[in-house]
Formats: structure tokens, C-alpha cells, sequence
């Protein structure tokens, strides 16, 4: 094989190379992550956080260094909890308004080890609540649904739903658009 031939091979290589990392970089997700944490005393109560007026699960958002477990135990300390048998439950693809890119929240339960409830930073108010008494106050349908299907048996749950905000109105709407399903 001549040298020019080689450089002309070389020259397509990289050049075949070049546009399949920028198919790749064009076509990789900007999906985030986002971690509701279930944690649950002695007596089946759950530890629910005030944040913007709504009562609900802890939760935050991944953008850590933190491996995933540490992570659930960092969100539990929010609330100066120490936690034990933390359960992956389940994994949801949420799609905001008209977004063509869903949010995949991760699902935890854990039951609670040690610590005095305390309000995270960010919240307005902590507390534990039986599960009847979180189905009144908890404001998110689908996170109601979520919770009781996480709460009824040991399986890890997936489904896909949508969230339409319309702040004009002040409503907030949930369409399943994929059935919960077993993933174990």
C-alpha cells in the first residue's frame, strides 16, 4: 500500500471516527435524575417534609459524587435521620409539560434507624404521619399512587408518566402514559 493511500485511509478513519462522536454527542440524553426516599419508623409512619407548601417524601435531585446508597443516606440526614434497609422500590420516567426528555426518578424506601427529626434547610416543616393521614395531606395524585404500590409489596416498580403544570389556571395534572409494572 502506497504512503498516500495509507494517509487517505488515516484521513477517513478519523474523519469516520469525528462524525460518530458527534452522532453520539448529539444523540446523548440530558435526562436527569431525581431520589423520594420512604422512610418509615417502627410504627409504619412515614416521615413527611413540608417544601412550598406541600407535604411530601423527601426528595432531591442526583448531581453528586456520592455512589447512590450514600446518597439515600445523605437525603435521610436532611432531616437528621439515620437510616437502615434501604430498598431501591422504584424507577419512573417523569415528562414535564411538553418535554421530550424525562426525568427518571428513583424510589427508596428505608426504615428509620436513630436521630431527632429536624426540618431540612429548605422546608417549612417535618414530621411523622400514618399512612392514612399522608393520604389526605400528600398534594401529588401520582405520587400517592406510587406510594401505595411501593408500600403494598416488596417488588421494585416501574411505569412513565406526564405532569402538565398550567400556572395561569393553578392546576397540575397526571396522565399515566406507561401502567406501573414490575421490574423484579
Amino acid at each position: 500500500m502506497s504512503g498516500s493511500m495509507r494517509i487517505s485511509g488515516l484521513i477517513t478513519l478519523s474523519l469516520l471516527t469525528f462524525s460518530c462522536e458527534v452522532v453520539a454527542q448529539k444523540s446523548m440524553s440530558h435526562n436527569r435524575s431525581y431520589f423520594k426516599l420512604c422512610i418509615l419508623n417502627e410504627e409504619d409512619e412515614l416521615l413527611l417534609v413540608e417544601y412550598m407548601n406541600i407535604w411530601e417524601p423527601i426528595g432531591g435531585g442526583y448531581n453528586s459524587t456520592l455512589n447512590m446508597e450514600d446518597y439515600v443516606r445523605t437525603l435521610a440526614m436532611t432531616a437528621n435521620v439515620k437510616t437502615s434497609d434501604i430498598r431501591l422500590r422504584g424507577l419512573f420516567s417523569v415528562y414535564y409539560n411538553k418535554s421530550k426528555q424525562p426525568i427518571v426518578y428513583h424510589y427508596y424506601t428505608a426504615r428509620y434507624a436513630s436521630g431527632e427529626i429536624k426540618t431540612p434547610g429548605d422546608c417549612t416543616g417535618v414530621q411523622w404521619v400514618n399512612l392514612a393521614e399522608a393520604r389526605k395531606i400528600m398534594a401529588y395524585e401520582e405520587m400517592l399512587e406510587i406510594y401505595e404500590r411501593l408500600l403494598e409489596n416488596s417488588s421494585v416498580w416501574g411505569g412513565t408518566y406526564r405532569i402538565t403544570k398550567n400556572s395561569e389556571k393553578g392546576t397540575r395534572e397526571f396522565e399515566k402514559l406507561v401502567e406501573f409494572f414490575q421490574l423484579n
